[in-house]
This record gives C-alpha cells, structure tokens and sequence, in this order.
C-alpha cells in the first residue's frame, strides 16, 4: 500500500498534490466528528477540569475553553474564588439579568451539634406537606399558597391561547409568499412580516411570566425548607423513612367536570420533587439517614388493626374510618405505615401495587 502511495505521488505534479490534499481535507472536516459546535441560543454549559483555569493572584479571573481551537475566553470574577479548583463546572448565561453564573457541585457540611433520637416516618401531601409518625404535622395550608397562583397561571395561558392561534395563521401565511417576486406579494410579505413582529413584541413576551414564576419558586422553596427545618427540630429523628413517589403518577380521568379539571392542575403542579430533594439535602446537612419504601396503599388500611378503611371525608379528605379503631387522621396513619414498612420484608421497595394489595388483604384474613 505504502509503495503504491509513493509512485501515485511521483506520477503527479505537485500542484496535483496540492489539490488532492486540499480535497481530503474538506471531506475530513465535513465527515469527521468534532464536540465542539457552536451554539449560540445554550442557556448552560458543563466544563471538565481540561476546559477551564483559574489566573490570577487571588484567582479573581476564569480562563474558558470556546468553540475556536486554541483560544479561550477570560471571564473576571465579582469575588475571589474560594472552593476547589478540580471536578466540573457548570457556566449559566442568564440573559434577562445579563450575567453569567458558575455553579459547582460542592459537599454539604454537616451540623456537629445534632443529636440524633428516634425514627421517624413521614408521609408527604399537598394540603399539608409533612405528616409525622409521631402525631405532628408540618406546612398546614400549604395548598392555600398554592391554589392562587395555578388558577392565576391558567387564566394567564387561557388568554395567551388566541394569539398563540393569530401567529401561527401569520407564519402559515407568511409561508406562502416566501418567494414571492411579484410586487403584490412582496408588499404583502412586507406587512406579515411587521405584524408578525408586532405580535411577538406586545403580546407573546415571556419576561414578566418568568419574573413571576421565579418569585413564586422561591417562595415555595422557603415555605419547603421552614417546614422541613422546624420538623428536624423538634422531631430530632435518627432515621427518616419517606415514600419513594419518583414513578407513581395519579390516574384521574382526562374529561369531567370543572372540578376534576382544578384537581388535576393541582396535583400537576405538586412540587414532591422540590420536596423530595430538599429533605435528602437536611438530612446530608444534620447527618440523618432516610430510606425509601413502598408507598402503594399506606393510607387505605389502618396502622393498629390493619383493617381497609371505611371512607374518607373532610376538607381534604384527611379524616377516615376504621371499622375498629374509629376514627383518624389518615396522613398520620399513612406515616405510621410508611415507617414500618422499613422493616416489612414482604412489601419491598418495587413490588407492584396489585401485589401489595393481595399481601395486606391476606394479613387481614389471616
């Protein structure tokens, strides 16, 4: 192969050469894989230690690798840096504030002054979003806060639907006078074209929706955290034991009433994932172990006599009726259940619902 190579570059002239190289080249650089491509809409990036450097005597600028081959922009810090210069950093371009973030991933420091007393099962809820296995419950009238702010967002879309109807008729429209060359069809393409802008300008901006969004979500996440703080405090738990609620999903019918409608906005605007990660956060920061169960069926049967329970009533549905026990709160009974299903070795973590329904009804016969 090699001697062949070496009499095709001796038959041709290096002007040939040349071109042929230049040739290969081009389809190297069409066909080749390249990870770097530039993207100019990225709201974030992630940079491994080989893409950036801290300069600087106080580390006060960072050096960042771009989509240009040995070239690097330099970033000047508002404060010295202060954590680790080795693992990932993530680069965030906030364009509505016209700044640019740097967030690492940094262990969470653990309170030294924690003692730690006794497990503790929670079960997790909209209306309150804490109930204690111990009787106490924390974030009363967390639904209150709530409720406002999904109606208001869905008379907020319900009146942006038209014109988010308008401008799609615009581009279709728009779509058939693309390559207009008649003199008509380009003054129509022109005046499309401006009330195209127009719409978009005045009437579908996203500006104000996201001030008002990110305001809403930092106050939900305060109302989460002084609830979750206040729980640690006066329950000191060693062991938190919560239901793992990543791959349920609430099955309520598509078409109903007005009601059905509010409730399914309701639980599609839950936050157990906010709620979910800022409990694993405490529990890293107080040095708490938590552990996920089963969380099919813990508040239908009684926690004393295990029996199903009869009805549900109140305002949200948190009073119930054991045949034997009487009546009780069934967010507490459910964290009663959820906590000794840590120790259940017949209801696992990832048995199916219909498999965990026929083991509490056979404990109940038997």
């Amino acid at each position: 192969m090699q001697k062949h190579l070496a009499e095709l570059e001796e038959a041709v002239t290096p002007k040939q050469r040349k071109h042929a190289y230049s040739y290969l080249s081009r389809l190297t650089r069409r066909y080749k894989y390249t990870p770097r491509k530039h993207h100019s809409l990225n709201k974030s990036m992630t940079y491994d230690e080989s893409m950036y450097k801290f300069t600087g005597d106080q580390l006060e600028e960072l050096a960042i690798s771009s989509h240009v081959s040995r070239k690097r922009f330099s970033l000047k810090l508002t404060s010295p840096w202060h954590y680790r210069l080795n693992g990932n950093l993530q680069i965030i371009l906030d364009r509505d504030k016209k700044r640019i973030e740097i967030h690492k991933v940094i262990k969470v420091r653990q309170k030294k002054e924690y003692q730690a007393g006794t497990k503790l099962g929670i079960d997790k809820g909209l209306a309150t979003l804490v109930s204690c296995s111990s009787g106490r419950e924390y974030g009363k009238g967390f639904s209150q806060f709530t409720r406002p702010e999904i109606e208001q967002e869905s008379q907020y879309l319900a009146r942006r639907n038209p014109y988010y109807g308008y401008r799609c008729q615009l581009k279709k429209k728009l779509n058939q006078v693309k390559n207009a060359n008649i003199p008509k069809q380009i003054i129509k393409k022109k005046q499309l074209t401006r009330q195209l802008n127009k719409l978009n300008a005045n009437n579908i901006g996203h500006k104000r929706k996201d001030k008002r969004h990110a305001s809403y979500h930092a106050c939900l996440e305060s109302k989460i955290n002084h609830a979750i703080k206040t729980m640690i405090k006066l329950e000191t738990p060693s062991l938190i034991v919560k239901e793992d609620l990543t791959f349920t999903k609430e099955k309520i019918a598509k078409k109903g009433s007005k009601y059905e409608r509010q409730v399914r906005r309701n639980l599609s605007s839950w936050t157990k994932g906010i709620l979910n990660e800022r409990l694993e956060y405490y529990c890293q920061q107080y040095g708490i172990d938590f552990k996920d169960v089963n969380p099919a069926y813990t508040s239908q049967y009684c926690p004393n006599c295990g029996r199903h329970f009869i009805v549900r009533f109140g305002k949200h549905n948190e009073k119930t009726l054991c045949p034997n026990c009487g009546e009780m709160d069934c967010n507490i009974a459910a964290s009663k259940n959820i906590l000794a299903r840590a120790t259940d070795k017949e209801i696992t973590l990832y048995k199916p619902y219909k498999k965990v329904k026929a083991i509490l009804d056979q404990r109940i016969a038997s």
